[in-house]
Order: structure tokens, then C-alpha cells, then sequence
């Protein structure tokens, strides 16, 4: 936020694609059980939904009352164990509310509130044009303020909608056309993002339920050298296939991470709008990587389902075993290039 308002949506959107692509119903928990991180999922949760449930509280109540809230905190709880209620307390303190709903919402249950757009309509007026339609959640119901833009050509029209239950609906009424309509523009909620909201990273593969290593032909050595690649996604119990066992079978409904360049044109990474793919080389912008020393790892949307596949490049054996440690630290990314061991580009 201090660097630039866009800084800040870019974080915010960060934090809410890596919940969605890492936390599930089956390995949820609240908040007020989190204590530590011990991996990637704990860390969505405890450091990532707990940074946006300050950052809601903070435009629920005000920034005067939530700065003060922090400082007597600060000032009460150094050297003592601090649980969410009493964060709570300092907080009601400091606004004058009763924000029990609140952090009993945010704190004390698992998952994320799901919105949804329904019956829409644009409808052309002696005046302009009305705008028209419902915004539902799913159960369990949140309470919540979400934010909702009306953008036509000329300028943003906002609304704030109050909604506690299944459903709430809305209207604009503009002079101008209306172009694009969109709750909570800004990521200001802490939300479950739709697959089409997610794109294709590693975080994705590391979150995979339905993994598949698939070792191109010629890349049988690959293997071994990316043991630590296939631990940090924590994919070193998926099943193994080669190019040909792939080929024949054609298993569907599966994330792929593939091991060396394939050499049937049904696995080969299509080319990406800067990136491409040749034998011993790729092309990223202008420059062309063909040392045995540069490696590309990257991720792209399944040609076929809503599934992704994941692709380790190396230059050599050498890079790759080199590399493959380094490449699940960079869990939001889409392609990583490495050379001798250093990213390039991320």
C-alpha cells in the first residue's frame, strides 16, 4: 500500500488466488487454531486470510480506530500471549462497536464466503440505462459489505451492498452505457475465487489432488534429478508414466508435470504469447536460452479441462538437479527461467 494503490491490489489478489488454489475443505481450519507454518497451506491460512481479515477490519471500523486498536495492544500484550478476543476487545474499544459477528466469521470458522452474480439485466431508459440484478452467496452465510462497480465508458459507478443472507439485489441507474459489472473490484474481501479467477501457477500443481509425472522420451535420467522438484510439491508419491505409456493411454482428468521436452507434438507446450518452446532452446521475448545451464519451468490451463500442466526444461542433468529445490519457492508464478542456478525471470 505504500508503495502504490495497485502494489496493494496486486498483494491482495495474491493472497486470495493462493487460499483458493492451496486450502481446501479437507485440510481447512480456522484461524484460531493456526499457531505456526509449516507449510505452504498454513501459510495461506494463518499469515494470508488473517492479513485480510485486518485489512477488512480496518475499512470496517475506520483507520483512526483501528491504528488505536493495534497501539493498546501493543501497549497491554507485549510479552503475553494474545488470542483473537482480545484483539477483539481492544478493537470494540477503540470503534465503539460490538464486533462479535465479525470475528466470530472470520476467526472462528473455516472457508470463505462464494459470490455470484444472477438474473442481470441492462435495461435502455428515456434517461440512460438501468442496470438490474441479484447477488447471491452460498451457505454458510456471511455478513458482509460488498463493494460493487458499474463501469461505464465515461466513468465507475459504486455501490456498497449490505448482505447477510442468500441473496441481495441491486440497481444502477446511469446515463451512459453500461460496459462491465463487478463485485468487489478492489479484492477487499477475503473471498473463494472462482477456477476462472485462478491462473495457471505452481501453486496450482502444488495443490493438486489428481497428480501424473510424465518423463518425455530421451529424459529418462530427469527423473532422479528432480526428486527434490517432485518432493516440494509434495508430488514424490504420484504415479510416474513415460511419453509413449502417456500416448497410448491418454489418461484424462489429471494434472501433468512433465520432465524434459516431449517429443510428440500432443504434449508439447504450446507457445505462449512471449513464450516458446524448441528442441535444446526456448525463446522468452527476444532473447533465446540455449545453454546448458539455462532452465525454464512452467505452467499452463489444460488444452482439454480446467486442470493444469506443468513443465521442467532443463538445459542439462546438472541444471536440473541444480534447480529443481529452488522452483517450489516460487509457488504464485506462472514460468521461471534459471541460469546457473540464479532466476532470471519470474
Amino acid at each position: 500500500e505504500l508503495e502504490s494503490p495497485a502494489e496493494a491490489l496486486e498483494y491482495r489478489r495474491t493472497l486470495l488466488r493462493d487460499y483458493a488454489a492451496l486450502v481446501g475443505a479437507d485440510n481447512d481450519r480456522p484461524l484460531s487454531a493456526f499457531r505456526s507454518r509449516m507449510s505452504k497451506r498454513d501459510q495461506a491460512i494463518g499469515y494470508g486470510k488473517s492479513a485480510m481479515v485486518f485489512h477488512m477490519l480496518r475499512n470496517l471500523i475506520d483507520d483512526d480506530a483501528f491504528w488505536a486498536g493495534l497501539q493498546a495492544a501493543a501497549r497491554e500484550g507485549r510479552g503475553r500471549r494474545y488470542a483473537w478476543s482480545d484483539l477483539q476487545r481492544h478493537f470494540e474499544a477503540s470503534s465503539g462497536r460490538d464486533l462479535g459477528r465479525f470475528f466470530h466469521q472470520w476467526t472462528e470458522r473455516t472457508g470463505a464466503p462464494r459470490l455470484q452474480f444472477s438474473d442481470v439485466s441492462a435495461t435502455k431508459t428515456d434517461t440512460g440505462w438501468q442496470v438490474s440484478g441479484t447477488l447471491r452467496q452460498t451457505k454458510p452465510y456471511y455478513e458482509l459489505a460488498v463493494p460493487v462497480r458499474l463501469q461505464t465508458a465515461a466513468r465507475s459507478h459504486d455501490q456498497t451492498l449490505p448482505v447477510a443472507g442468500g441473496q441481495t439485489d441491486f440497481l444502477f441507474t446511469v446515463s451512459e452505457r453500461p460496459v462491465s459489472l463487478e463485485a468487489d473490484p478492489e479484492k477487499a474481501l477475503f473471498r473463494m475465487l472462482y477456477p476462472e479467477e485462478l491462473p495457471a501457477a505452481i501453486s496450482r500443481l502444488r495443490a493438486s489432488k489428481v497428480p501424473l509425472v510424465v518423463v518425455s522420451r530421451g529424459s529418462e535420467g530427469l527423473l532422479d534429478a528432480s526428486a527434490d522438484l517432485l518432493r516440494g510439491l509434495q508430488w514424490h508419491q504420484a504415479p510416474v508414466i513415460d511419453e509413449i505409456d502417456f500416448l497410448s493411454r491418454r489418461p484424462t482428468g489429471r494434472d501433468l508435470l512433465v520432465l524434459g521436452r516431449p517429443q510428440s507434438a500432443e504434449l508439447h507446450p504450446a507457445p505462449q504469447a512471449d513464450l516458446s518452446v524448441s528442441d535444446g532452446a526456448f525463446r522468452l521475448g527476444d532473447r533465446l536460452y540455449e545453454s546448458a545451464e539455462d532452465v525454464l519451468f512452467m505452467v499452463v490451463e489444460s488444452r482439454e479441462d480446467e486442470h493444469v500442466t506443468g513443465y521442467f526444461l532443463p538445459g542439462s542433468i546438472d541444471a536440473a538437479r541444480d534447480t529443481a529445490r529452488r522452483i517450489p519457492h516460487y509457488g504464485r508464478y506462472s514460468y521461471l527461467v534459471f541460469t546457473a542456478g540464479r532466476n532470471q525471470v519470474k
